[in-house]
């Protein structure tokens, strides 16, 4: 690869983080929370920018520039991997909201978002030491890319284990669709009388199937086709051509992505708005019954 391509290419991945931040900005509710991990993963695409422009790794047969190297891939597979696990239990809450309402409004968001961070941290950090413990050493490769630093053994554990959370997150979600669908046609045949809160939840959904689309075309193909090869094949150059290749559909997927929530925004922003308001309502209730409650506690005795 030329150095006016690498330097597009990694333009190209560095943008991706950026339009991933602001997409997942856009999203509500607990999705809000897998912008810190693209943050880190735009961060660390940032950092392989600088270093396609000004090689500061130029000879990784040195050892402190091979651990340099390393440390800067690092960010990149800790995002990728918490923002795999992230959207499982994303997809895995919007399901117990359907299916097990009741006991959904009783767990706070608070202990919801704890389980999921505190389990997606310990999955990364065994991804992270494993790629530490298993890197090359002894590469005399002068380029700075995932395939001539990590093991190609943890790469395909690496790779296998997106695949499978990608496909698992993707089947989770159409069923989420699916049951949502189910249970909102049984609603909507009751409620002539609010046409446009059906109207605003009719669009959102439509989006949703968009956006059910873009992942499976631009984000899950690609993945298994890379790893696919990786089983029958492990030719180096082979797999970094398509590794570039699946960054490129990977920014197209996150620039429709931002497309699609823009343009449902309106929507989003309303019903978010409402959710706010109900919240606020509940708070300003539960203020108001504790204030009273204590009132009466803190009652003198009758004479």
């Amino acid at each position: 690869m030329s150095t006016s391509e690498a330097v597009l290419n990694a333009g190209i991945r560095g943008s991706t983080s950026v339009i991933c931040v602001v997409a997942n900005l856009i999203i509500i509710y607990l999705e809000i929370m897998s912008a810190i991990f693209d943050f880190i993963f735009g961060f660390g695409n940032l950092l392989r920018v600088y270093n396609d422009i000004f090689p500061i790794f130029y000879g990784l047969s040195d050892q402190v520039a091979r651990t340099a190297c390393t440390a800067l891939l690092t960010p990149v597979i800790i995002a990728y991997q918490m923002r795999q696990t992230t959207f499982l239990f994303i997809s895995i809450d919007k399901i117990c909201a359907i299916r097990f309402p009741m006991s959904y409004r009783v767990t706070s968001n608070k202990l919801k978002i704890t389980i999921t961070i505190l389990s997606c941290s310990i999955y990364t950090s065994f991804s992270v030491a494993a790629s530490w413990l298993t890197r090359i050493v002894d590469n005399n490769s002068m380029e700075c890319k995932i395939f001539y630093v990590f093991n190609f053994k943890y790469l395909l554990y690496y790779m296998g284990s997106g695949c499978f959370l990608t496909f698992l997150v993707l089947l989770v979600t159409i069923w989420n669709w699916i049951l949502s669908h189910q249970k909102d046609n049984a609603f909507f045949m009751k409620a002539d009388e609010n046409r446009k809160t059906i109207t605003e939840y009719t669009k959102v959904k439509k989006a949703i199937q968009y956006i059910i689309a873009n992942y499976l075309i631009m984000w899950a193909i690609p993945q298994a086709v890379l790893f696919f090869y990786m089983i029958i094949g492990s030719d180096v150059e082979v797999s970094s051509t398509l590794i570039i290749i699946s960054n490129h559909l990977n920014c197209v997927h996150c620039g429709l992505n931002l497309v699609i929530y823009l343009a449902c925004n309106q929507q989003m922003r309303t019903l978010f708005q409402r959710y706010i308001l109900l919240k606020r309502l509940e708070t300003e209730v539960s203020v108001s019954t504790t204030q009273h409650q204590n009132g009466r506690t803190q009652l003198p005795p009758a004479q």
